[in-house]
């Protein structure tokens, strides 16, 4: 039997890593499995029950919390750009637990300033490409590497 004292008392169920920054406007999130790294904005979904809701990430997730969609957009676009992928890759352990907010605090990226238009331009070509499912048709070869040129520009 497992022996803690989390779990000597009830409720039988526990959220954890739940906190007001996940009450953030935008959240950015990541799996904390693996060693690939791959970014993602978590959006708000309808719940034919609970009506509009944003799913919580659980403890295998890294989340950072931010203002605003354009910034976590932003902030994904650059993320998720080919030169920092390989650069995260580079720093992984390859375990099953590989990239850590550690290894991504010490990126030193653009800080998001949302009336620069390169920064904005980012934001809106990111949101766009991950805007696909309901209907809506997956990004194109063309749409992504728009995304990927406009963080390199921003990244040099």
């Amino acid at each position: 039997a497992r022996r803690s004292r989390v779990f000597a008392q009830p409720p039988f169920y526990r959220l954890f890593g739940v906190g007001p920054y996940n009450d953030a406007t935008a959240l950015v999130v990541w799996s904390g499995m693996g060693f690939r790294p791959w970014f993602a904005v978590i959006d708000h979904v309808r719940d034919p029950l609970l009506g509009r809701v944003r799913p919580l990430p659980d403890g295998s997730c890294y989340l950072i919390p931010l203002p605003s969609a354009d910034e976590a957009h932003y902030l994904v676009g650059l993320l998720n750009a080919p030169a920092v992928r390989a650069f995260l890759q580079s720093r992984s352990s390859g375990s099953k637990r590989g990239l850590s907010r550690a290894v991504l605090s010490r990126l030193q990226l653009p800080a998001f300033v949302a009336d620069d238009p390169d920064h904005a331009g980012l934001a809106k070509a990111a949101a766009a490409v991950a805007r696909y499912g309901d209907g809506v048709a997956p990004p194109s070869d063309e749409e992504r590497a728009d995304v990927d040129a406009r963080a390199d520009r921003l990244l040099r």
